[in-house]
């Protein structure tokens, strides 16, 4: 059996408690970007790199449950990180646990690595 071990890190913005359903937030976590959407009324969180050509999320929006990149209009499911139409890029997406005192993300303690870029 594989365990996986994930360090949990604050995301320190007072929008994600109160961000509404189908409403995204773009938060800066440790050094990356994450950008959070509440589905169905679960915060979730995936990384702001659209992997079709490196490029944020911001000012894209949630069409039916998908966060849709607003250059290439590619939605990406934030629970699996799947695209929507079938391609093979998919998403990172991180878990979430909105605790009393704050949101926080778990972060995989492998390196995570994207474009030769060395992201945490």
């Amino acid at each position: 059996m594989i365990i996986q071990a994930i360090r949990w890190k604050r995301a320190e913005d007072e929008r994600l408690s109160v961000l509404k359903n189908g409403a995204i937030a773009r938060v800066v976590v440790g050094k990356r970007s994450i950008v959070f959407v509440r589905v169905d009324g679960v915060l979730r969180a995936l990384l702001d790199i659209c992997p079709h050509q490196g490029r944020s999320f911001e000012g894209g929006w949630c069409d039916e449950g998908y966060i849709v990149c607003p250059f290439h209009r590619m939605h990406f499911d934030p629970v699996t990180g799947e695209n929507k139409f079938g391609a093979t890029s998919k998403v990172q997406v991180f878990p979430v646990e909105e605790r009393e005192s704050a949101v926080y993300v778990g972060i995989p303690y492998s390196t995570i690595s994207l474009f030769g870029r060395k992201l945490w």
